[in-house]
């Protein structure tokens, strides 16, 4: 590459210096007229008619090399500057592929790298990256990571490796604020392809805890280093949002209505010592959660598991069915496969209670009438009863899983913040839920 652009600076400073002789050439046939040059072109004077159409064809001839010169020049820096910029994500790639980790578990893909961090060497990446399993990490020669200490950031989106392999080179990070428009590379396995690429950007949004930045990373990303073009750490590539807000107007037309890109910092943190076992335990956890929270919105609020083929409503979600989607609390699984089950006996029961007193209207003795009359008080018992078990289940939706998240020890504040949020909203199904829409 550097071979390259000495080549095409050569060219085109032969061509310069040819445009240079040129001028000089034709500069010095002007010696003869009684035309002078000054400093911004030709000062006016009178010459002889017969000597007027060789000056102004001289004339013509001498500005349209100084235009090309100018131009020549111009190319020169423009062309320099290109071939530079391919050879500085060349360079900043060489310089720090060798701390450049690809991380793989039985769930999800994602990316990290090695750092120096208070005199220690760590593998950092984003916490949610190893909320897929136990993970294998390589580095990009192949070379497999050995790690012996987990910490967990207490209020960033962050994990860190102790590893034991101390002659793996660390990427350093930058001590310097960045600044806006800065140009940034984030080096990270795309899509989890299992290979590294590049992506380049500029720094768009600088905070304390935060950077937003432009470069396109996609899933897989997660944990990439954001570098800078000296080789030093920025942040790592965490999150991507996109706030649709068709009648906010005043942001339409701006950059704030497509995807917004952010890395975490790596500065005023905090972290929590765990072992992975107790790691594994909070992250299954909170996946447990999500899960739940997930299956309790489509079970109550849209029609994914509601049957109507049998003449009434049923939900026909269960236990078997679905708790292998959970990695350890299959009691919430259990818990709505319940509340289904309470449904379901309940709305038989208010159907029957119905089809009671449609028959009772049609009766015309009052045998069939007194008949249709227990019939119906019956039903109607049952239908009631039902519907205490149910209201019973309801309640659990929350009443359940609230005592192990509110009690739980969660070893760092942003793993528990989360586990409150899940909990929010799983107090807002519960409370919010019409139940006669089913």
């Amino acid at each position: 590459m550097k071979a390259m652009i000495c080549m095409n600076i050569t060219v085109l400073a032969s061509i310069t210096a040819i445009a240079q002789t040129t001028i000089k050439v034709v500069s010095s046939r002007f010696a003869n007229t009684t035309v002078k040059l000054g400093e911004n072109g030709f000062s006016s004077t009178t010459i002889g008619a017969p000597a007027y159409g060789k000056v102004h064809g001289l004339i013509c001839r001498y500005n349209v090399y100084k235009a090309l010169f100018r131009l020549l020049s111009i190319l020169v820096v423009v062309y320099t500057c290109s071939f530079m910029h391919a050879a500085t994500t060349s360079e900043v790639f060489n310089e720090v592929g060798a701390s450049l980790a690809i991380i793989k578990s039985n769930r999800a893909s994602g990316s990290g790298f090695v750092a120096l961090l208070n005199d220690k060497k760590y593998l950092v990446t984003n916490e949610h990256v190893l909320r897929g399993g136990k993970p294998d990490i390589y580095l990009l020669n192949g070379k497999k990571i050995s790690w012996n200490k987990i910490e967990v950031s207490d209020n960033q989106d962050l994990i860190r490796l102790e590893i034991t392999d101390l002659t793996i080179p660390a990427l350093n990070t930058a001590t310097d604020q960045p600044s806006m428009d800065e140009q940034i590379y984030v080096f990270g396995n795309s899509d989890g392809r299992g290979v590294v690429t590049s992506l380049e950007g500029m720094v768009m949004g600088i905070g304390p805890y935060e950077l937003e930045i432009n470069a396109t990373f996609v899933q897989g990303n997660s944990g990439s280093p954001i570098i800078n073009k000296d080789g030093y750490v920025l942040g790592v590539a965490t999150y991507a949002s996109l706030h649709i807000e068709p009648d906010n107007w005043l942001k339409q037309g701006t950059r704030f209505t497509e995807v917004r890109r952010f890395g975490v910092r790596l500065n005023q943190l905090k972290w929590n010592t765990l072992t992975w076992e107790e790691y594994e335990l909070r992250a299954d956890t909170l996946v447990d959660l999500e899960t739940y929270c997930v299956d309790t919105y489509k079970l109550i609020k849209t029609g994914e598991f509601i049957d109507t083929q049998k003449g009434y409503t049923r939900l026909i979600y269960n236990y078997y069915s679905n708790e292998k989607k959970y990695r350890r609390h299959t009691f919430l699984c259990q818990n709505l496969s319940d509340l289904a089950t309470s449904y379901n006996n309940c709305s038989l029961k208010y159907a029957e209670s119905r089809m009671h007193e449609h028959n009772r209207r049609n009766y015309s003795s009052i045998q069939n009438m007194h008949d249709a009359d227990s019939a119906l008080f019956f039903s109607s018992s049952q239908a009631r009863e039902g519907y205490k078990i149910y209201d019973n289940a309801f309640r659990q939706i929350y009443t359940k899983p609230a005592p192990m998240i509110i009690r739980s020890d969660w070893k760092s504040q942003r793993l528990r913040n989360e586990a409150m949020q899940w909990l929010e909203i799983i107090k807002y199904l519960a409370g919010k839920i019409d139940r006669d829409n089913h």
